[in-house]
C-alpha cells in the first residue's frame, strides 16, 4: 500500500492510530494519538478515513473507561508465595490490548514499586520479582529503580537473577533488603 505524509493510519493487530509524518522506502514514521513517534513497515499499517479513525479512538477510550470502572487490577496468582510477584502485564490487568508499550511498562513499574515498598514496610528480607526474559526492558527498569532506592534512601539493597531452576534463565530478579 502506498502511504503519503498526512495519511491517517492504524497499526494492524494493535489499537494504535496516527498520522504519517515521514515515508522512507518501506519504513513509515507516524505520530500516534498520544503524540509519540513510532516507526513501522508499510505492511503493518492500513489507511483509515477520518470517521474510522474517530470510531477506533472512541472505542479505545470507552474500553479504557470501562476497564477503569470495573477495576482492571487482577488478584495475584494463588500459586505465588507471599514474597513473589509476577509482573507480566496479563497478570496485572484484565485487558491490555489498547495500552501502549510505555503504559504497560509504567503499570508494571508502579506495581513493582508498591510491592517493594510493602516488603520494606513489613521488614521482609527477600522478595522475588518475576519479569520474564523478553527484551530485558522491564528487567533493566527494575534494576535501575533498585539502584536508586539503595542510593537515595540509604537502604542496603542487593539483587541477582533468581534461581533459573525455579524461574527460568534471567526471568526473575531476587532482591535482598537489609
Amino acid at each position: 500500500m502506498d502511504f503519503k505524509v498526512g495519511d491517517k493510519v492504524s497499526v494492524i493487530h494493535e489499537s494504535i492510530i496516527g498520522v504519517i509524518e515521514r515515508v522512507e522506502n518501506q519504513l513509515v514514521t507516524l505520530i500516534d494519538s498520544e503524540g509519540f513517534k513510532r516507526s513501522y513497515r508499510n505492511t503493518e499499517l492500513t489507511k483509515r478515513s477520518d470517521e474510522e479513525a474517530y470510531k477506533l479512538k472512541r472505542l479505545s477510550l470507552e474500553k479504557d473507561n470501562l476497564s477503569k470502572i470495573k477495576g482492571v487490577i487482577k488478584p495475584p496468582k494463588s500459586n505465588l508465595r507471599k514474597n513473589e510477584i509476577d509482573l507480566h502485564i496479563e497478570e496485572l490487568v484484565d485487558y491490555h490490548g489498547d495500552m501502549t508499550n510505555h503504559e504497560i511498562l509504567m503499570k508494571q513499574m508502579s506495581t513493582c514499586k508498591q510491592f517493594i515498598q510493602r516488603a520494606i514496610d513489613s521488614n521482609q528480607r527477600r522478595v522475588v520479582l518475576i519479569h520474564g526474559k523478553g527484551q530485558g526492558v522491564l528487567k533493566t527498569e527494575i534494576h535501575t529503580y533498585l539502584n536508586k532506592l539503595s542510593v537515595y534512601h540509604e537502604l542496603k539493597i542487593e539483587y541477582a537473577d533468581a534461581a533459573y531452576t525455579e524461574y527460568g534463565m534471567g526471568g526473575a530478579t531476587e532482591v535482598f533488603i537489609g
